[in-house]
């Protein structure tokens, strides 16, 4: 167990562990709605797509091209960004200031968090198909949900590049108020010393 620091605070490793307890906490209140929402027979489903199609149909009448078949896509898409996001912190330990995954080798976190979104993805077209005749397993969905995973830990690694790439505050503040006259006192006090060492 990590002491808390003078300030009261607790340490970098107490931190860390509850950075990384709120995203696994928060990848399963995603898995779960993922679950409800692709695991449940296409009958269930009726009322809510309905209103969709309803939208849609609406929203092309009046002239915005966005048909039910695009928004199913985009829907695809936006439901595996969260995943992307949360295994790209939690592999990469994006939350600390030390140097950890994400910093030496982005890329492979990367491909890793689509990875898994990749074989998610597909493990839940292969339960439908096995399990729910009722509902339609395709490709297009695999190939969108991995899609969602590779945006959102592309997201999460150019924000922490772009979050490194600043100065911290503590250092500007320290550059902006180090005087001018500072070698100057240093440079006076190096013969007072060397006076009080001769016998």
């Amino acid at each position: 167990m990590v002491p808390p620091d003078s300030s009261g605070s607790p340490g970098p490793g107490r931190a860390s562990r509850t950075h990384r307890a709120v995203l696994l906490g928060a990848l399963a209140c995603w898995a779960a709605a993922v679950a409800v929402v692709t695991l449940r027979p296409a009958d269930d489903l009726d009322d809510e797509l309905g209103v969709v199609r309803d939208v849609c149909a609406w929203l092309v009448a009046h002239g915005v091209p966005l048909s039910f078949e695009v928004a199913e896509a985009v829907a695809n898409v936006v439901m595996f960004v969260p995943l992307g996001v949360l295994l790209t912190l939690l592999v990469g330990d994006a939350t600390t200031r030390t140097p950890r995954p994400l910093r030496r080798a982005p890329v492979r976190v990367v491909l890793l968090s689509t990875g898994v979104g990749l074989v998610l993805s597909s493990a839940i077209e292969l339960a439908q198909r096995t399990w729910l005749p009722s509902r339609v397993p395709t490709v297009q969905d695999v190939v969108m949900n991995t899609l969602g995973a590779l945006v959102g830990a592309l997201a999460v690694v150019l924000l922490d590049a772009r979050r490194r790439a600043r100065p911290h505050p503590r250092r500007r503040r320290r550059r902006a108020g180090s005087p001018a006259g500072e070698p100057a006192r240093r440079r006076d006090v190096r013969p007072e010393v060397r006076s009080r060492a001769r016998p």
